[in-house]
């Protein structure tokens, strides 16, 4: 063979690599992804608040979603309403995307669309 050819088939199979890797996390992660993603789907406006904020939530009986306690470090994500996030003075808006800021935020309140 060509070192070309040798070349070419070194690329392949490190794309193969790759995608095999990419697959086999996608299996582990157990589908928390995929739930993530219709989360925020089914989402108008997400924030992100601070730990007291959260708390106060919480304590009003705001469930957590069970897809953001899949993920490591847990992340904390509870639906409330637009007026009861706007009354959280630490709120601050995301793009309703997995972007890295929002994967940054420990706490996220989402607001479903109506």
């Amino acid at each position: 063979m060509s070192a070309a050819l040798h070349e070419r088939a070194a690329r392949v199979r490190a794309r193969v690599a790759v995608r095999r890797w990419e697959l086999r996390q996608q299996s582990h992660a157990k589908g928390v992804w995929y739930r993530l993603r219709r989360l925020l789907a089914g989402s108008a406006r997400v924030f992100s608040v601070s730990d007291a904020d959260m708390q106060v939530l919480l304590a009003r009986h705001a469930e957590p979603h069970p897809a953001g306690l899949e993920l490591h470090p847990e992340r904390i994500i509870v639906a409330v309403t637009l007026e009861e996030s706007s009354a959280l003075p630490s709120a601050r808006e995301h793009r309703v995307a997995l972007s890295a800021e929002l994967l940054a935020a420990r706490n996220w309140v989402i607001v479903p669309f109506e």
